[in-house]
C-alpha cells in the first residue's frame, strides 16, 4: 500500500474515532539530507508502518536534536486532507509534534507542521 492509500485509510479511521499511530523516524543515511526526519504512520493496528512524509528541511535539524535529546512527548496528525485542486492532487497530512521545552521561533513559524 503506498502512502496515498495509507493516508486515506488513516483519515477514514480517524473519522471513525479509531486510533492512528504516527511517529518520527530519523534517516541519517538519507542522501538528500543527513538531518532528514520522516514521519511514518500505522493506519490501523494490522497495518505496516509506512513513510508518509518528511519534516520540512528548514527545521529538520532542530527536530532531530529534540529526538536525540529524548524531548519528544508525542506525534499526532494535525490534519489529513484530500486536495483535489492542488498541483499534485491527492492525500496530504500535517503532523503535530509536542516536546518537552520550547521550539525556536523558526520552528514555530514553519507552516507544514504544528509544534507544541
Amino acid at each position: 500500500m503506498d502512502y496515498q492509500h495509507t493516508l486515506a485509510l488513516a483519515n477514514r479511521n480517524m473519522n471513525d474515532g479509531k486510533a492512528v499511530s504516527v511517529k518520527l523516524n530519523p534517516e541519517p543515511d538519507n542522501p538528500q539530507d543527513k538531518n532528514a526526519v520522516a514521519f511514518i504512520c500505522q493506519a490501523d493496528e494490522n497495518a505496516e508502518w509506512k513513510r508518509i512524509g518528511y519534516v520540512v528541511r528548514e527545521v529538520a535539524s532542530e527536530v532531530l536534536g529534540a529526538i536525540n535529546a529524548k524531548k519528544i512527548l508525542d506525534v499526532t496528525f494535525a490534519w489529513i486532507k484530500y486536495l483535489p485542486y492542488y498541483k499534485n492532487r491527492g492525500w496530504y497530512a500535517g503532523i503535530k509534534i509536542r516536546r518537552n521545552g520550547d521550539w525556536s521561533q523558526q520552528v514555530l513559524l514553519s507552516r507544514a507542521t504544528d509544534y507544541d
